[in-house]
């Protein structure tokens, strides 16, 4: 007999095949699920990375976004990376929509500040965007800001791109 089923949960969240495969069993032996999140002390995996970078973890239960959101309100920004599994859909949702704050999605390699692309449209949420991304764009060797009309159409306001340094 199953009793007790052991689920093991990594960085990336449950996986879903072993998800399943766990609740099948539970419910074919009446069991019960433990999902473990086994994790480095935060200060030890923060300075394998950055020298000087403090650290520290949080827990938070209930729906992944609300608690990205919650969390989000309080940072400055949000990291968050990459993915198509459900719990990192929630995550991208919470930190974009609704924690107001600036969040950051990395590609594989790290974030380069040696040039940043701005997107820019005059509107109020664009101004907003420009605004929480002023330390990034204060440290990048060139900024090249771009406009495209909503229609598509490229006026000769729009066809240029500016670079500026800072």
């Amino acid at each position: 007999m199953f009793k007790t089923i052991l689920l093991p949960v990594v960085s990336t969240g449950v996986e879903t095949s072993s998800f399943g495969a766990a609740v099948a069993l539970a419910r074919m032996f009446v069991g019960h699920i433990d999902l473990l999140y086994a994790r480095p002390e935060a200060a030890t995996a923060a300075a394998a990375y950055g020298g000087k970078v403090t650290a520290r973890w949080h827990r938070e239960i209930g729906k992944v976004a609300d608690c990205i959101a919650g969390c989000g309100r309080a940072s400055d920004i949000a990291v968050v990376a990459r993915g198509g599994d459900p719990l990192r859909s929630q995550t991208i949702r919470g930190a974009l929509f609704e924690s107001g704050k600036p969040v950051l999605i990395p590609g594989l390699r790290p974030p380069s500040l040696e040039t940043i692309l701005v997107a820019w449209k005059p509107t109020r949420e664009a101004a907003r965007s420009v605004g929480a991304a002023l330390p990034f764009l204060a440290q990048a060797k060139r900024v090249v800001v771009a406009g495209v009309s909503e229609d598509r159409s490229v006026t000769s306001n729009d066809r240029r791109m500016l670079a500026i340094k800072m």
